[in-house]
């Protein structure tokens, strides 16, 4: 507020009453707008509030609208799902219950099948085992005619073989065979038991002795299966072992010592006696 000027004079005084009465007036004016200026700025910022409130309502209101319907959306959606999970487990069971049926079915044909299959496979084999024995009988006869035929000329063959072997090829009975119209041959025994070569001769090598009594019963064996060959080949052994012994220096008595031992072990098998182990 501005201070009255002192009375200095009237006029002066009259003056200076009139400056004051305007700029109180000025004042007042100035507080007055002022005021208005604040009250309608005070509605205006409410009148602002009020329409940020109204647009947030509306946003939220939009929101809340969106979030329904998404809801909606979902739950539609899972009804569908289960609706569908539903429809397939109902046509999962029938299918099952048809595979039952069909099973059941094909269990039955199959065990009729097999029914009859079975006993056709008895008819079968009832018709085959007896045709079998009859073969069977029949075989038995023939084989059993063959041995006694097989016997026969492996022994003639034998004889044939050991009177061709034998030193000289005389043919006839060994010395030392059972059934021999001459005494049998005394014959030393080695530290195993094994028979060695005849009294009074030279003993044999034992590895050559082992050789000619393993080449013995290839021969025996050979005979006894009508090997030829196998038989051949034995007697080529035997022929060089005793061409061997005669070779590296031993005496005629021994290589043919070692020789006609060799052939009494065969002919003995053959006879049907049980030859000597090798030693």
């Amino acid at each position: 507020m501005l201070r009255p000027v002192p009375n200095s004079s009237a006029p002066e005084s009259v003056c200076g009453k009139q400056q004051v009465r305007v700029l109180e007036s000025a004042q007042l004016a100035l507080g007055a707008r002022h005021k208005k200026a604040l009250e309608e700025s005070k509605l205006e910022s409410k009148k602002a509030l009020e329409e940020q409130g109204k647009q947030a309502r509306l946003r939220e209101q939009e929101l809340r609208k969106d979030q329904d319907e998404r809801n909606q959306e979902a739950k539609e959606l899972q009804a569908a799902l289960l609706q569908r999970q539903d429809a397939i487990e109902n046509k999962h069971l029938q299918h099952q219950v048809q595979l039952t049926d069909k099973h059941v079915v094909a269990q039955q044909q199959l065990s009729e099948a097999s029914n009859k299959t079975m006993d056709t496979f008895k008819n079968a084999i009832s018709e085959q085992s007896q045709k079998a024995v009859q073969d069977l009988k029949e075989q038995m006869a023939i084989e059993r005619e063959n041995h006694r035929n097989s016997e026969k000329y492996t022994q003639e063959i034998a004889m044939q073989l050991i009177s061709a072997l034998m030193p000289g090829g005389q043919a006839g009975p060994l010395r030392g065979l059972q059934g021999s119209s001459q005494q049998p041959m005394p014959v030393a025994l080695d530290a195993q038991g094994t028979p060695g070569v005849p009294v009074g001769q030279p003993r044999l090598v034992p590895d050559r002795q082992r050789a000619a009594g393993v080449e013995a019963q290839k021969l025996v064996i050979a005979l006894k299966e009508q090997s030829t060959i196998a038989a051949l080949e034995a007697s080529i052994r035997l022929e060089e072992l005793k061409d061997l012994a005669s070779f590296q220096g031993e005496s005629g008595s021994t290589a043919d010592a070692l020789y006609a031992q060799a052939v009494v072990r065969m002919y003995s098998a053959l006879m049907g006696e049980v030859p000597a182990p090798i030693s």
